[in-house]
C-alpha cells in the first residue's frame, strides 16, 4: 500500500489492492469496522506504510473507561 491511500482506508468498501491482486476479493470493511470498535473505546487506530517493507497500524485503547459502568 502506498501513502496515497492511507487518508482513505478506514472508509466504507475501500481497497488499496488492485483487481489483480487477490485481495481485491475483500469487502473494503475490516478497517472500518476495526476503526468504529476502537473508537467506541475512545482510542486510536494509526497506519504507517512503507512500499517494500510494509504497513503496520498502532492501537491504543484507554486503561480505564470512566464513562462505563458495570
Amino acid at each position: 500500500m502506498t501513502a496515497e491511500h492511507i487518508p482513505h482506508i478506514y472508509e466504507r468498501f475501500y481497497r488499496a489492492a488492485g483487481p489483480e491482486t487477490s485481495e481485491a476479493r475483500s469487502g473494503g470493511l475490516g478497517l472500518a469496522i476495526a476503526q468504529a470498535i476502537v473508537r467506541a473505546q475512545r482510542g486510536t487506530i494509526e497506519c504507517t506504510t512503507q512500499v517494500g517493507t510494509g504497513t503496520s497500524f498502532n492501537i491504543v485503547l484507554p486503561l480505564k473507561n470512566d464513562s462505563i459502568q458495570a
